[in-house]
């Protein structure tokens, strides 16, 4: 199998959960309307000492955001730089302990002021403490430690740094991205189908179940497994415009979807190619002859030539529109062995 980098990136350190009587689940959950998305973060089957939470969370450009923080007892601080805001939870009681017992979840809600966000959110520093002690001192663990569920529900897609213990990771329907702290080499990977995995790491022996997540990304490479969504598009763009050996260049796989993860269009990307490709104001046939020659393997005849260019001529289709129809062909698939990757996914740098 082989692996990426992730638009959205969310670090997640866990408490101290000794307590816990059944195991411990992390809960984030995306609704959207016309207007509004809504994700809140919640938490179970911890023990009743959880405190503080401190959040930062880049939100999509022309559009605005809040965090609000609902622990008692404890005065969120709220900061605002651009398209990244943060809210932190600060110890309001002079050093004692006053939420033994009075924590409550939802802990925090994060409001988007645009609504059905489609691209995955990027979260940083999603952290829990425990308090242990009297002393006020909340001491954090990484989430390299952690042990139990994460659970993402929602359209909302977020990208999550994977713990090194075992642990169960569901998605929702949004694109989810899955980051690990080692290379490929030190990880066995099933793929189980459906966007479903199961992924040793031989340094730990720890071993995740991990349901709806479309990439995978490693230190060294990143898998992605959307091939019916802009991992495919990628793909066939680049073996219409580029010719099916640039499937397997992983530096233009990756230059593909991060333009698509930050919300360039299917049609807008095939155009941005081709003119990578043949440079500005190219000519209609010169199009038409790259496209040729990366689905048939031949140059056109004239008679060829002459009908494809009389298309573009006319309207009946324009310079990209022409192109998304070679992406899309049957010719183009089979070249690229589409289907073949949608077993192995597609590999990105």
């Amino acid at each position: 199998m082989t692996t990426s980098t992730t638009s959205p990136s969310v670090t997640t350190t866990a408490i101290n959960n000794t307590a816990a009587s059944s195991t411990p689940t992390i809960t984030i959950a995306s609704t959207s309307t016309a207007s509004q998305t809504v994700t809140t973060f919640s938490v179970s089957n911890y023990n009743s000492n959880l405190s503080g939470v401190t959040v930062w969370v880049d939100i999509p450009a022309n559009s605005t955001g809040a965090l609000a923080l609902n622990v008692p007892n404890w005065t969120p601080i709220s900061n605002s730089s651009g398209q990244r805001i943060g809210a932190v939870a600060i110890d309001a009681s002079g050093g004692s302990n006053p939420l033994t017992n009075a924590f409550t979840s939802p802990f925090e809600t994060l409001t988007i002021n645009q609504g059905n966000v489609s691209l995955p959110l990027t979260l940083e520093n999603l952290t829990l403490t425990a308090a242990i002690s009297s002393t006020g001192k909340f001491p954090e663990q990484n989430l390299s430690n952690f042990t139990g569920n994460i659970n993402i529900s929602g359209s909302v897609g977020f990208t999550l740094q994977a713990s090194s213990a075992s642990v169960n990771y569901q998605g929702g329907t949004g694109l989810n991205t899955l980051v690990f702290s080692d290379v490929y080499k030190n990880y066995t990977v099933k793929s189980l189908g459906n966007n479903n995995f199961s992924v040793s790491y031989s340094t730990t022996g720890a071993v995740d179940s991990i349901q709806s997540f479309q990439r995978l990304k490693f230190q060294d490479i990143g898998t992605a497994y959307d091939l019916n969504g802009a991992a495919g598009q990628v793909a066939k763009i680049l073996g219409a415009v580029y010719g099916s050996s640039a499937v397997s260049n992983t530096a233009f796989v990756g230059i593909g979807l991060g333009y698509l993860n930050q919300g360039m269009s299917y049609q807008n990307l095939i155009s941005l190619a081709l003119t990578n490709k043949l440079g500005n104001s190219f000519s209609n046939s010169a199009e038409v002859t790259l496209l040729f020659q990366n689905l048939a393997h031949a140059n056109p005849g004239a008679q060829d030539l002459a009908t494809w260019t009389n298309q573009i001529s006319n309207g009946t289709y324009t310079q990209t529109s022409l192109a998304q129809f070679a992406c899309d062909n049957a010719l183009n698939t089979t070249n690229i062995n589409l289907t073949g990757l949608t077993q192995t996914g597609l590999q990105y740098s």
